[in-house]
C-alpha cells in the first residue's frame, strides 16, 4: 500500500541520518581523544540505525528477471588477501517502491560461479536454506536436514554438514557437487548466501519457480548482532582474508553501504534481508522467512512451522524435545 511505502521511505531516511550522525560524532570523538562518552554515543546510533534498517525491511519489492551486470575488479587495501566484484542488479523491471538498482560485493570465485548457478536446473524436492552471513545458517541447515530426512541421525554423525548441504556458489562443494547427485534423490539440500536475485532462475522467476516446485526458507538475524559476528569472523580469517578494519567505523559502513569502493562479502546487509521479506509474503508456499531470534525464542514452534512448510511429517513432542 501507499501507507507500507511512506514508512519504508521515512525508516530508510531515519536510518541514513542516525549512521550519518553516528559516523560524525565518531569523527569528533578521534579527532578530540575523547574515546568515551563520543565513541558510544556514535556506536549507539549507528546500532540504532542498524534497527531502523530491521523495520524497513518489510516494504521492499524484489526483483525479477533477468540479471544485467556492470562490473570491475576491486583490490581493497582492508582486504589483503581477496579480490572483489561489484556487481550491479538491474531492477528496473521491479514495482515502482522498488530502488532502480543495488550493488552486492562478490568474492571474484563467486561471481565466476553466477552463470552456472543461474541456469542449474532445479528439482521438485530442493530444499535452499539461504541468509546473509553469520545469521544462525548452520543451525537452520541441521535442523531442516533432520526434518527432511526423518531424524536420520547416523547420518548426519557420519557425513560433514558440507557433504550433506553443499554451499552452492563456492568452489568447493558448489555446484559441482550439487549437479552430480544422482536423479533418484529425493532430495538435494543447498546452502547459499546469494541475494535473491542472483539464486537459480527456475527459483527466482514466479512462473518457472511454480513449475521447480523448490522450498526455500531464509533467516534473518538483528543487524547488530549480524554484524558483530561477522566482523569478528573476518578477523579471525585474517591470514586468508586479511580484513583490517574496524567494526565501529569501516565495517558498519561496509556492511549498510555498497555504494562506494569499500567491499564486503555479500553486502549490504538490508537489501538482502529485505528482498527475501517481500518474495516470501508474495510466495509464502515458496519462500519462508524466519529470525534467528524466533528460533532462539521458540525452538519447537519453529520446527513445527518448518515442517508444515516442507510437507514432511511433523515430528512428536519427544523428538522436538
Amino acid at each position: 500500500s501507499n501507507l507500507f511505502v511512506l514508512q519504508l521511505q521515512v525508516l530508510r531516511h531515519t536510518q541514513h541520518r542516525l549512521l550519518s550522525t553516528g559516523r560524525t560524532v565518531l569523527s569528533q570523538s578521534r579527532q578530540t581523544n575523547e574515546s568515551g562518552a563520543g565513541s558510544k554515543s556514535a556506536a549507539a546510533l549507528i546500532a540504532a540505525s542498524a534497527a531502523a534498517a530491521t523495520l524497513g525491511a518489510v516494504g521492499f519489492t524484489c526483483w525479477r528477471g533477468h540479471q544485467q551486470w556492470k562490473s570491475k575488479l576491486v583490490r581493497d587495501k582492508k582486504f589483503e588477501s581477496v579480490q572483489f566484484v561489484k556487481a550491479e542488479v538491474d531492477q528496473s523491471k521491479a514495482k515502482s517502491d522498488a530502488e532502480s538498482s543495488y550493488f552486492c560485493w562478490l568474492p571474484t570465485d563467486v561471481y565466476r560461479a553466477l552463470d552456472g548457478v543461474a541456469s542449474m536446473p532445479v528439482r521438485s524436492g530442493d530444499i535452499f536454506v539461504v541468509s546473509f552471513p553469520k545469521a544462525g545458517t548452520t543451525w537452520l541447515q541441521e535442523l531442516v536436514f533432520m526434518l527432511a530426512t526423518d531424524f536420520d541421525s547416523k547420518l548426519a554423525e557420519t557425513v560433514s554438514i558440507e557433504d550433506r548441504f553443499p554451499y552452492l556458489e563456492y568452489p568447493y562443494p558448489g555446484l559441482a557437487t550439487i549437479k552430480r547427485w544422482p536423479m533418484n534423490t529425493s532430495r538435494r539440500f543447498i546452502k547459499s548466501h546469494l541475494p535473491w536475485g542472483l539464486l537459480p532462475r527456475s527459483v527466482v522467476d514466479e512462473k518457472l519457480s511454480k513449475g521447480s516446485g523448490a522450498k526455500v526458507i531464509y533467516l534473518a538475524r538483528c543487524p547488530k548482532d549480524t554484524s558483530i559476528s561477522y566482523y569478528h569472523f573476518l578477523r579471525m580469517l585474517s591470514p586468508l582474508i586479511g580484513y583490517t578494519g574496524d567494526w565501529s567505523g569501516d565495517f558498519i559502513d561496509r556492511f549498510l553501504d555498497s555504494s562506494g569502493d569499500r567491499p564486503l562479502p555479500y553486502g549490504p546487509w538490508l537489501d538482502h534481508v529485505e528482498a527475501f521479506w517481500r518474495v516470501s509474503c508474495d510466495r509464502p508456499d515458496r519462500v519462508m522467512f524466519l529470525t534467528y531470534e524466533e528460533l532462539m525464542a521458540d525452538t519447537a514452534g519453529c520446527v513445527i512451522r518448518i515442517a508444515r512448510f516442507l510437507g514432511v511429517t511433523e515430528p512428536s513432542q519427544r523428538r522436538v524435545n
